[in-house]
């Protein structure tokens, strides 16, 4: 999801040794990538120092980071982020990409088709709130018991403000 627009994007992204390369496939033709990338994935913020300080303050962190140099915590979209934290309650990684799968592919609108393979955004709160269902959600997307957490969420968190409520929280 593009923050300044509210519209999606589908970008194939490459690590190499020496760069990381990208290829829009799909985003609106008034909107250059490039800078929403760099917000994404937080590039202006220098991770040297900061991985040379927590790594002094944890000793388990120190052993991680020379495991996965260069990782980064990415900037995304805060519904998005809630709903796939949301999912992660006594989870692995794999299964948390299937159920946000599932929910994008339920959910959210089409984007793109290659190859038969459909990309899909993340939907909105206002869609989950008019179309998710508990059950809906076990069955057709394999949240099992989390569903019930997820309906009750996403109802409080419009009673809080809605989306405008999880933006407003990155200025605190």
């Amino acid at each position: 999801k593009i923050p300044s627009t509210g519209q999606s994007a589908v970008v194939a992204i490459r690590e190499t040794p020496d760069t990381t390369l990208y290829r829009v496939l799909e985003a609106p033709k008034d909107v250059d990538i490039r800078p929403v990338l760099e917000d994404y994935f937080q590039l202006k913020i220098t991770l040297r120092p900061l991985s040379q300080q927590w790594s002094e303050e944890c000793q388990r962190l120190s052993q991680i980071a020379k495991c996965i140099p260069g990782v980064r915590v990415i900037q995304q979209d805060p519904f998005e982020c809630l709903i796939s934290f949301l999912c992660s309650s006594n989870n692995n990684i794999p299964r948390i990409t299937q159920m946000l799968t599932a929910i994008r592919r339920t959910y959210g609108t089409p984007l793109l088709n290659i190859s038969g393979t459909t990309f899909y955004s993340f939907p909105s709160l206002a869609t989950l709130l008019e179309e998710a269902t508990d059950t809906d959600l076990r069955t057709k997307c394999g949240m099992g018991y989390r569903a019930k957490y997820l309906m009750q969420s996403i109802q409080l968190l419009e009673e809080m403000g809605g989306e405008s409520y999880l933006n407003d929280l990155r200025s605190i």
